[in-house]
């Protein structure tokens, strides 16, 4: 995504507030903030077994440069403005509103009622 510039400037934002909803419905808590460090768990091994079958013959990864890389996108990225910090901590509390996150009318009626989001309030 990063190498080949799969999203410009105009699409960070709502690829931050799409990262931001599903780190809410996929983890376990809601931390105050995301552990960006958590890259450099990904090891050679996991590169060469589940990664490598699938590139091209010539194609080389290096892994090392791919977690510099994705590291400072997502230093960059995941700046958190006003409105996501607030989601997050609604959610914190079990309080679902996607409004805080997003203004776009057709994405708040997809979401408005997801299924995920509203069983992980619900279990408090």
């Amino acid at each position: 995504m990063v190498t080949y510039g799969l999203f410009d400037e105009s699409e960070t934002a709502i690829l931050r507030k799409c990262v931001v909803f599903y780190f809410t419905i996929a983890s376990d808590e809601v931390p105050d903030s995301f552990d960006i460090n958590r890259i450099y768990s990904l090891t050679n091994h996991r590169i060469r077994t589940d990664l490598q079958p699938v590139l091209r013959k010539k194609e080389r990864f290096d892994l090392l440069s791919a977690q510099k890389r994705v590291e400072n996108y997502l230093t960059d990225l995941l700046v958190l403005e006003k409105g996501e910090r607030q989601y997050f901590d609604a959610f914190r509390k079990n309080e679902y509103n996607p409004e805080l996150l997003f203004t776009e009318a057709d994405i708040l009626e997809r979401i408005r009622n997801h299924p995920m989001a509203l069983w992980k309030i619900s279990r408090a």
